[in-house]
């Protein structure tokens, strides 16, 4: 057996690691001994000589130490521990896998074909959006790239920037590469049923309600029928909810204005994708509003922003909710606007009936 094929996980829980149920998916496991942060995956591996080497080899990550990743090998000789002894010492017996075979590095075309087959929301008679986080349905018409997946979960559609091949004749030395934004990627919403426990049947602390599948990336929502020539202004979150709550709140003009969403983390594919948006797909961009959260993490964002930005000759205007976010802004509001209208309502009853006496 190859050791890049036994369950690393299982390796590192000889070794005093637990696994963290909360932060875990199918797709990958979070181990602590304490001290370490170790993060499991399964890659799809790589192409040597026109063959495809390394499928289903255990890697990892250290997220605490960019230079402490790689597979078994590389965690063994990174804390001198002597990979024999430790399979040995392991007694693995049971090599099930618990890890889908998953890397979100690279770009899977298929995951495209499988968002374009997915129904828009608006085509369903799904109402979480507006039942659950308070967004008029007036709002949500606008977007038709919004869908919904078999377990009606709220999927919006992550961009990437991919270098694809484009052949002009038959003869190979002529074939070229265009850089183009793609769909990679879908940030699920899991509003109506969010995932309680874990396959293992383990309780996480709190309910999971968002999911990533394919390459992550950045969200872009364009409004039914407006062209990227018509952009003028750009609202920029961490998730596509906040944003169109924004823009309820806001009253914001949709016939000019994109939803940009980094989907809760700055990360390089998002910010080139960003940066790509900018430069090459939105000639007449004016401005950019941040509608990050109020909270440390979104300050951070806002001066990420401002960095990125800050040789493009663009308007920028950072907006933030009295809440946490602009998601519970609205549905804050709405509470309140709904208790006041019923108190009204009372108010008029009891006027009437002093009336009538």
């Amino acid at each position: 057996m190859q050791y890049t094929k036994i369950p690393m996980n299982n390796l590192l829980e000889y070794l005093g690691f637990e696994v963290n149920n909360n932060k875990s998916s199918q797709s990958h496991i979070v181990m602590s001994d304490g001290t370490d942060k170790i993060i499991i995956s399964r890659g799809k591996g790589y192409i040597k000589d026109g063959k495809t080497l390394g499928v289903g080899n255990y890697i990892y990550f250290n997220p605490q130490n960019n230079k402490d990743n790689g597979t078994i090998y590389n965690f063994c000789k990174n804390r001198n521990i002597n990979i024999h002894q430790l399979v040995k010492g392991a007694k693995i017996k049971d090599y099930s896998h618990k890890i889908i075979i998953s890397d979100t590095r690279y770009y899977d075309p298929e995951i495209k074909k499988e968002y374009d087959e997915l129904t828009s929301y608006n085509k369903t008679t799904t109402k979480s959006l507006s039942k659950i986080r308070k967004i008029n349905p007036s709002i949500i018409k606008e977007f038709d790239s919004i869908k919904i997946d078999q377990y009606k979960n709220i999927v919006f559609p992550t961009v990437t920037v991919q270098e694809l091949k484009n052949t002009i004749s038959y003869d190979k030395s002529k074939e070229t590469s265009i850089q183009t934004l793609v769909v990679s990627g879908m940030n699920k919403k899991l509003l109506e049923r969010p995932l309680t426990k874990d396959k293992n049947g383990n309780a996480y602390d709190k309910p999971i309600n968002s999911l990533e599948k394919g390459k992550a990336g950045l969200t872009v929502l364009i409004p039914n029928n407006v062209k990227l020539k018509d952009i003028t202004n750009i609202i920029t979150g961490e998730n596509s909810i906040d944003n169109l709550s924004y823009v309820e709140i806001n009253k914001s003009n949709l016939s000019n204005t994109m939803l940009v969403s980094f989907n809760g983390s700055m990360k390089n594919e998002a910010i080139k994708a960003f940066n790509y948006l900018l430069d090459k797909k939105l000639p007449n961009l004016k401005n950019i509003t941040a509608a990050f959260d109020n909270d440390i993490q979104g300050n951070k964002y806002d001066e990420k922003l401002k960095d990125i930005i800050k040789d493009k000759k663009l308007n920028l205007n950072v907006d933030k909710s009295k809440s946490k976010d602009w998601n519970e802004e609205l549905t804050i509001f709405k509470k309140d606007l709904f208790s006041t209208y019923n108190k009204a309502r009372n108010f008029e009853k009891s006027f009437t009936l002093e009336l009538e006496k």
